[in-house]
C-alpha cells in the first residue's frame, strides 16, 4: 500500500471526470474502473478534493457562459416577437421582458445589499 505522499494518477483524473458525470459515486466508480472503495478514498484525499473542486468550478463557469450566450438569443427572439403581427405572442413576449427585467433588477438589488453586509462584517471583524 502506498503512503501518504501518492501521486495524483491518470485514473484519479478519470475519477474526477467520472464524478462530474455521475450523481452517485457508486455510478463513478463504474465509469472509470475502480471500486467504490477505491474512488471514496481518494475522494477523502485533499489533492483529489482540490482537482475535483477546480473541475468543477471550470464546468460551472463554462456551463454559465452557454447560458447567457443562449439567453442573449433568448432575448432576441422575444424582442422580434414584439412585433410580430400577433397580439397574443406579442403579449406573452412583452410580459417575459418585462418578468425578467423585474427579476434582474431585484437580484442587482439584493447583491447591492449582500456586498454592503459583507463590507458590514469584515470591518466588524477587524476591529474586534
Amino acid at each position: 500500500m502506498k503512503g501518504h505522499g501518492q501521486k495524483f494518477t491518470r485514473k484519479m483524473h478519470h475519477a474526477v471526470i467520472a464524478l462530474l458525470q455521475s450523481p452517485t459515486v457508486e455510478g463513478a466508480a463504474g465509469l472509470c474502473g475502480v471500486s467504490e472503495s477505491t474512488l471514496s478514498r481518494w475522494i477523502k484525499r485533499s489533492d483529489f478534493q482540490d482537482v475535483y473542486t477546480q473541475a468543477r468550478n471550470e464546468l460551472v463557469q463554462r456551463s454559465l457562459s452557454s447560458l447567457q450566450t443562449a439567453s442573449i438569443e433568448a432575448l432576441d427572439a422575444l424582442k422580434r416577437n414584439l412585433a410580430c403581427g400577433l397580439p397574443a405572442i406579442e403579449v406573452r413576449a412583452a410580459s417575459a421582458l418585462l418578468d425578467q427585467s423585474l427579476r434582474a433588477t431585484e437580484l442587482a438589488g439584493l447583491e447591492a445589499r449582500l456586498d454592503a453586509l459583507e463590507d458590514t462584517v469584515t470591518a466588524a471583524c477587524t476591529h474586534e
